[in-house]
């Protein structure tokens, strides 16, 4: 999982693989530092060279988050959530940016998947 800083501009296009992986790392770190023990940053994830193994992680770390919303009553929702970059959030806007990215880079995969089979 490459972050190149500075980014190159313009970005490129980045693959399936790298999309889901950046939407399993993402659940996985706002846990990390939100509801969890704040102890891991992104270079402690693990980077996974099957489709499968990606997968399973990231539906690992869908997991992990929906539980942690399922536990929550509407005042847990606003209580105050530390996040992985050093501010502080309600614990819905850290839910919401993470169901922002589910669907933002979602489709992404869904547009890149349905462009391959049309090339084909």
């Amino acid at each position: 999982m490459d972050y190149v800083v500075p980014a190159p501009e313009p970005a490129p296009v980045t693959t399936i693989a790298w999309r889901i992986q950046h939407i399993a790392h993402g659940n996985w770190m706002y846990w990390e530092h939100s509801f969890g023990p704040a102890a891991k940053t992104f270079f402690d994830l693990p980077n996974f060279g099957t489709a499968e193994e990606a997968i399973a992680d990231l539906v690992a770390s869908q997991q992990r988050v929906t539980s942690e919303l399922a536990e929550m009553d509407d005042d847990g929702l606003d209580g105050a959530r530390p996040t992985h970059f050093g501010v502080t959030w309600p614990a819905h806007r850290v839910l919401t940016t993470l169901l922002e990215e589910q669907v933002h880079h979602g489709a992404e995969i869904g547009l890149l998947r349905d462009l391959y089979r049309w090339r084909r």
